[in-house]
């Protein structure tokens, strides 16, 4: 037998119930209201158990009646799997949503630009070979004008060099020149020149008194006398190349004393 409830305790407990509804509706926050309803908006509603698409339903009316076998489920399971959403899809209406053109699109336009980076990335490393190459270049070129300056500065100086010892060959040439042009009171200024100048000069007038005897005895026995031109044109030559011979060599002054010495003797064993 069912336990008799009176009408009251009925009336008191559904309030009860209604009152416990009411509490639960007051607590839930307004912000979650509208987070559900975002979602919602984003992902669809929420499916209630036992419920399913417009396809399962019309399959289930359509087959309320009768018995279905073991394909027909698999088959609606397999509907009901595929008409599903996936978790974490996004719907059409959602604005980031982006349609399967769109997806190929954007891929091939990523596709493009990694081929574009790589080609761009080849083209920097030949710049940078080529960058390589040219300071490689440059150094050579530094170095080179280097030595140029360098070469052009020892060429200066060599051409200086030249200059000086032009200089002082025309100083010797004109040297030269004045101590050919040399008189003989200045080349008798030097002992041994002047010793042998003095030693001539001394033969010459020998010679012309040894001549002026021979015409006077000549005189004496009837010959005819000797004029002194040949005997002097000979001291002059004697003159002339005695002094080139003392520039090329002096002689020292002893040889010059035995020279002295032996000219008397010649002299005296003349005289006798």
């Amino acid at each position: 037998m069912p336990k008799f409830i009176p009408k009251s305790e009925k009336k008191d407990e559904e309030k009860k119930a209604e009152q416990v509804k009411e509490k639960k509706e007051e607590k839930k926050p307004v912000s979650e209201e509208d987070e559900l309803k975002k979602l919602e908006a984003k992902f669809g509603k929420q499916k209630k158990e036992g419920e399913g698409d417009d396809m399962w339903k019309k399959m289930k009316t359509e087959g309320s009646g009768e018995k279905t076998s073991v394909q027909d489920k698999m088959t609606e399971y397999e509907i009901s799997k595929r008409a599903a959403p996936p978790p974490g899809s996004i719907s059409r209406e959602d604005p980031d949503f982006i349609s399967s053109d769109e997806l190929e699109k954007r891929r091939r336009e990523l596709n493009m630009l990694e081929t574009r980076i790589n080609n761009l990335e080849k083209e920097e490393q030949d710049i940078n070979q080529r960058l390589n190459f040219l300071r490689k270049e440059h150094s050579a070129m530094e170095l080179a004008i280097k030595e140029k300056a360098h070469l052009e500065r020892e060429i200066a100086e060599l051409r200086e060099d030249r200059n000086r010892v032009k200089g002082k060959l025309d100083e010797l040439k004109e040297q030269e020149g004045e101590l050919e042009n040399k008189t003989w009171e200045e080349l008798k200024k030097s002992p041994a020149i002047g010793a042998r100048i003095s030693s001539l000069e001394r033969r010459i007038h020998e010679l012309e008194g040894q001549i002026l005897e021979l015409n006077e005895q000549r005189l004496r026995s009837g010959m005819p006398a000797v004029t002194p031109k040949s005997s002097e044109s000979k001291p002059e030559t004697l003159e002339e190349e005695t002094p080139r011979k003392t520039l090329e060599k002096p002689e020292p002054a002893e040889k010059t004393s035995q020279s002295e010495g032996g000219e008397k003797s010649s002299e005296t064993g003349g005289k006798k």
